[in-house]
């Protein structure tokens, strides 16, 4: 705030001088224009005739017959001029907008990266919590296996709330662009997550149109890649790290995510069978 307003301070008290020195030359020019004209005194002010004889005497000097002679020609080095003055004003009013403009994002940036720890981690319960009821679906498809009268399950899958997605919204459009390009996959990754789970719980119920245990395994392992983009980022989001060299997490990475969330029972072998189709391990050398 101080900052700015010793800016606009001294902003102010250069365009009074400015002003200040554009007078001062035209009465200079001026007092040049009367002196050169007349090329002398012609006599004292308060004598009746000097007025006439000063008048006569400018009609017919050097100056005064070159400056009628090339009116034009003035007329349009003063129009360049004025124009060059006025672009150059026009431009450094730009610059200026230009500049507060840069100020503002950068503002806007570092606030919305101040709250990029918060937001991480309400992802990552996201995801936590979205491959729970997953993997409550599954568990209801194999009771209805054994007992096909099973009371229907009742999914609760987790939504991001308005804030967080503002925030990471904020980030997309003031931050770099490969910080953008990340945050964007993660909102993207994101919906695709919420529709399909608003999906599942509609037709969790559904004998011929509810998910099936390969369908479940895949989701699980895209959840676990959501937690671990999200995950990879919070060094950098505590300005502790650098941003990752890419959005899409690796094969360890979401390896250490399936493991968080808590998938290592031999009831979820189907989705390590998933991870491995997905993620082939590298070949051996």
């Amino acid at each position: 705030m101080t900052s700015h307003a010793a800016t606009t301070t001294s902003k102010t008290g250069w365009a009074r001088v400015t002003l200040v020195s554009v007078l001062v030359a035209l009465c200079v020019w001026g007092v040049l224009f009367a002196v050169f004209a007349t090329r002398r005194w012609l006599c004292p002010p308060w004598q009746g005739a000097c007025g006439a004889n000063f008048v006569e005497v400018l009609e017919t000097s050097v100056l005064f017959l070159w400056v009628s002679e090339r009116e034009t020609l003035l007329s349009g080095v003063m129009a360049v001029g004025a124009a060059i003055a006025g672009a150059y004003l026009l431009n450094k009013q730009v610059r200026q907008s230009d500049q507060q403009e840069r100020e503002r994002t950068d503002r806007s940036y570092r606030a919305a990266r101040a709250m990029a720890p918060l937001v991480l981690t309400e992802v990552c319960d996201f995801a936590e919590q979205t491959a729970e009821q997953w993997l409550l679906l599954k568990s209801h498809l194999a009771l209805v296996e054994l007992a096909p009268n099973s009371p229907p399950v009742s999914l609760d899958f987790p939504r991001i709330s308005p804030t967080g997605l503002d925030d990471i919204r904020k980030i997309v459009q003031f931050a770099p662009p490969k910080e953008s390009e990340y945050y964007t996959s993660l909102i993207r990754d994101i919906q695709v997550r919420v529709a399909r789970a608003r999906d599942a719980a509609r037709q969790a119920n559904d004998e011929q149109r509810r998910p099936d245990n390969l369908y479940i395994a895949s989701e699980v392992v895209e959840v676990a890649e959501l937690y671990a983009s999200a995950s990879a980022l919070f060094d950098f989001a505590r300005e502790e790290g650098q941003l990752p060299d890419s959005h899409k997490p690796t094969r360890e990475e979401v390896r250490s995510a399936l493991r968080s969330l808590r998938l290592n029972s031999d009831f979820d072998d189907d989705i390590w069978e998933a991870f491995e189709r997905r993620y082939p391990p590298p070949p051996r050398i």
